[in-house]
């Protein structure tokens, strides 16, 4: 069943990009306004953040977040034939000092992200941009279908994953050697290493394996930001994240400060369909 997978996903790779947009556009008609998938967790996601919105600017927000999520998977797909050039045709670099520091780190850094813009992508053009290795921390799949399909989709250039369980004993190991690794940290966190953080109106649970890594080992920690410029045009941002607040978790905090900035400027940008709030705080009386 695998491969039958990774044919069919073949078969869409190798299509040009105008004509991957249309099969988008499709999609979208399909999944929008008869599937209506995951609507109710993307409408009250939206509504939740956005109490002021009309219900008509919640719909057009959600609609283009579906635009996106489409064109997010199919541009994903794509990269099993996509060629280094194309890819860096597709990404530009927001140049500002957080970049051109980022980019001259001797040690290397640890970068917080979020699902914002095309991830995948985001990814696959640092692999290939910075100075030291790249890797991502990321959660293996229950399936082994999806885990197979999907590691060969990121591994087509010079990235590389590892399990987030590993992260830790990974980086203690290799971070003198030099390198950069990234976390998607807006996901709802499991384990015991993680804090609550007001989000978008209401407190939700962050990981902050990260930013105690970075403690412990010295590493600079940056926030990056990817946004859609146009169809197939990408823009990423960088910004350090320093703090002299004393407060608790204050790397964390201030990554979802950046994180919160960033959505509200470009809310269709976002992942939507997850349950980011599926925690509910209790406060002790």
């Amino acid at each position: 069943m695998r491969y039958l997978i990774l044919s069919l996903l073949y078969l869409i790779a190798v299509l040009p990009f105008p004509i991957i947009y249309f099969i988008s556009s499709l999609i979208y008609l399909f999944l929008r306004y008869l599937v209506g998938y995951r609507k109710e967790i993307i409408l009250a996601n939206l509504q939740q953040a956005f109490p002021d919105k009309t219900i008509k600017e919640i719909r057009g927000i959600m609609n283009l977040f579906y635009k996106n999520y489409i064109d997010v998977f199919l541009e994903s797909v794509k990269l099993l034939t996509m060629k280094r050039t194309r890819l860096k045709k597709m990404i530009q670099f927001k140049e500002n000092p957080a970049y051109s520091k980022l980019f001259n780190e001797e040690s290397g850094a640890i970068i917080l992200t979020g699902h914002r813009g095309n991830f995948e992508l985001a990814g696959q053009i640092l692999s290939l941009v910075l100075p030291h290795a790249f890797y991502g921390a990321y959660k293996p799949f229950k399936s082994k279908t999806f885990e197979f399909i999907w590691h060969k989709i990121r591994h087509k250039f010079d990235m590389k994953y590892i399990p987030v369980r590993q992260v830790s004993r990974f980086l203690i190991q290799h971070a003198k050697e030099g390198l950069y690794m990234a976390f998607l940290n807006d996901q709802a966190p499991t384990g015991d290493q993680q804090c609550w953080v007001h989000f978008l109106n209401k407190d939700a649970l962050f990981f902050t394996g990260p930013e105690k890594l970075a403690q412990k080992l010295k590493m600079p920690v940056y926030f990056m930001d990817m946004i859609r410029i146009s169809r197939g045009t990408y823009e990423i941002r960088v910004e350090e994240i320093t703090t002299k607040n004393n407060a608790e978790y204050p790397l964390t905090k201030e990554y979802v400060h950046l994180l919160e900035e960033a959505i509200l400027k470009k809310p269709d940008g976002w992942l939507w369909s997850h349950r980011r709030w599926k925690h509910e705080r209790m406060l002790k009386r």
